[in-house]
């Protein structure tokens, strides 16, 4: 954790009526002074099943997570 950066990966399954939507995610988090962390980078939809089982595609995404470890 060099200044504060983490680097993470992690899989998502999003779940929908009609099926669902899988993929990769490839970030950082950078720990704050008041002790939250922003979050950003970008994913890859690589499946899913039902009305989604064809999906592909590529994502950008930004958060911030709280100090408490709630997302905002």
């Amino acid at each position: 954790m060099a200044n504060g950066t983490v680097t993470f990966t992690s899989k998502f399954i999003d779940y929908y009526a009609a099926g669902t939507e899988s993929g990769t995610l490839t970030g950082t988090a950078v720990a704050q002074p008041d002790g939250s962390a922003t979050l950003s980078g970008t994913g890859k939809i690589t499946g899913g099943s039902g009305r989604y089982k064809h999906a592909k595609g590529t994502l950008k995404f930004t958060g911030t997570q709280g100090s408490d470890g709630r997302d905002r």
